[in-house]
């Protein structure tokens, strides 16, 4: 089985870039919480827009984009 877990872009990117020791330390978290299983987990997250918008220096609030 395929479990997907969500996590909010503030978790893993507060100042609008990944922060990559935050995200290692929720993958160990959750390694030693699930433990060893024939389970399959994803870990899924908007983080990726976040961090894309800082690089692209459009900063925070909602874009539109034509």
């Amino acid at each position: 089985m395929r479990i997907v877990i969500k996590v909010g872009t503030s978790l893993i990117a507060p100042e609008g870039r990944i922060d990559t020791v935050r995200m290692r330390a929720l993958v160990d978290q959750l390694g030693d919480q699930l433990g060893v299983s024939r389970h399959e987990y994803l870990i899924v997250s908007s983080g990726a827009i976040g961090s894309g918008m800082s690089n692209l220096g459009l900063g925070r609030g909602r874009r539109v984009f034509l």
